[in-house]
C-alpha cells in the first residue's frame, strides 16, 4: 500500500509541488533473480512554471544552467497532472543495483560437463596447438 502527501502551493511564476511518497515494491534481485519486498521512501520537490526560466541566445553555442532553471514548463494548462511526476519520482529513487540481501551469494555457476565428442570439429586445430606446447 502506498502512503504520501503532496503540498501545491501557487507562486506569481506558477506553481510549486512537494511531498513525500512511501511504498512497498516488489523486485528482481540482480544477483540472485529472486523477487524481494523494497522499501521506497522518495521526496518530491518540482516547479511548475508558465514560461521558460532559461533564455536561450541564438549566437551563443553554450549557456550554463543553474539549479532555478530546472522546472516544468506549463503551456498555458490550467491543470497540473502529477501522475507522471509521481511516477518519474518513484523510477529515480529506484537503487541501480537491486540486491536483495547484502549477503546476497547470487546464482550458483552452472558449468556443464564437456565431453570431447562435444567439441566443434572446426576447433581441433586449437587442440591440437595445446597438446604440442
Amino acid at each position: 500500500m502506498a502512503t504520501g502527501h503532496i503540498k501545491v502551493a501557487l507562486m506569481p511564476y506558477g506553481a510549486d509541488v512537494t511531498g513525500q511518497i512511501e511504498t512497498d515494491i516488489k523486485l528482481i534481485c540482480d544477483r540472485c533473480l529472486e523477487e524481494f519486498n523494497f522499501h521506497l521512501k522518495a521526496d518530491i520537490n518540482e516547479k511548475f512554471v508558465k514560461e521558460s526560466p532559461v533564455n536561450i541566445d541564438k549566437n551563443s553555442k553554450e549557456i550554463e544552467l543553474k539549479n532555478e532553471d530546472f522546472a516544468q514548463v506549463l503551456n498555458q494548462e490550467k491543470e497540473i497532472d502529477i501522475t507522471d511526476l509521481v511516477y518519474q519520482t518513484i523510477i529515480l529513487t529506484l537503487p541501480f543495483k537491486k540486491i536483495c540481501r547484502t549477503d546476497c551469494k547470487g546464482i550458483e555457476s552452472y558449468i556443464p560437463d564437456i565431453e570431447e565428442t562435444d567439441i566443434d570439429p572446426r576447433l581441433e586445430i586449437f587442440k591440437k596447438l595445446s597438446e604440442e606446447k
